[in-house]
């Protein structure tokens, strides 16, 4: 899900693009500039996305890319897991360290 940013003038703005506030505390962290190339397509995509939500494009795609690492990181334990099932001898290892 992404976060709605709060309203803010130009000057906050900008501000914001350079650091967002975690949570509701008072630490900040700083982010950095990183040239990613990506289609026309892409970016547009981006940018109504940011837009409808009311979050920076760099929001986005943080976010994104958070969610492609949590699907890349189950769809692989999930793969890791149904091949240990198709071992027979693996699983009887699995099983008996689960009773010991």
């Amino acid at each position: 899900m992404l976060h709605r940013a709060p309203s803010l003038d130009a000057t906050e703005w900008a501000r914001y693009s350079v650091y967002r506030t975690v949570g509701t505390c008072d630490k900040e962290i700083s982010l950095s500039t990183t040239t990613i190339r990506r289609s026309e397509k892409t970016r547009a995509t981006m940018r109504d996305l940011a837009r409808d939500v009311g979050v920076p494009m760099a929001e986005v795609v943080e976010q994104a890319i958070q969610l492609y690492r949590r699907q890349w990181f189950i769809a692989h334990a999930n793969a890791g897991y149904a091949a240990l099932l198709d071992d027979p001898e693996a699983w009887a290892e699995v099983e008996a360290e689960r009773q010991a």
